[in-house]
């Protein structure tokens, strides 16, 4: 894999292609599951106050 000059939200980074997927990777995995969380506890606030 070749270095590659890499910006992430402002920062500028100096790594290989194959880390800097893979950063983007266990990102994106972390930014999805806290979503998902997110949205799992208020589909489970609603259910609760209303039955």
């Amino acid at each position: 894999m070749q270095n590659g000059d890499t910006s992430y939200f402002g920062w500028d980074l100096d790594l290989a292609l194959g880390l800097s997927l893979l950063l983007a990777a266990v990102l994106g995995f972390i930014l999805g599951m806290l979503t998902s969380a997110i949205l799992r506890l208020r589909r489970r606030r609603n259910h609760t106050t209303e039955g």
